[in-house]
């Protein structure tokens, strides 16, 4: 199971750095689950909340 949480956020993304991320991480997720691409860190391994913001950045300036 993962849980995302963007601080600060309710029930729909503000910030286009959230955005990016959110989808960024669905589309990883789908391409693992449905399509048996390697899993990426981020569902192996969990991220501690304080690390949370530099993830986003990282995620953020991955390319697809």
């Amino acid at each position: 199971m993962v849980f995302l949480t963007y601080e600060d956020e309710d029930h729909s993304l503000q910030p286009k750095a959230n955005q990016i991320d959110y989808h960024r991480r669905v589309h990883d997720r789908f391409g693992h689950y449905l399509k048996g691409v390697p899993a990426p860190d981020w569902i192996r391994v969990a991220i501690p909340f304080s690390a949370l913001e530099a993830e986003k950045r990282r995620v953020a300036c991955d390319q697809p």
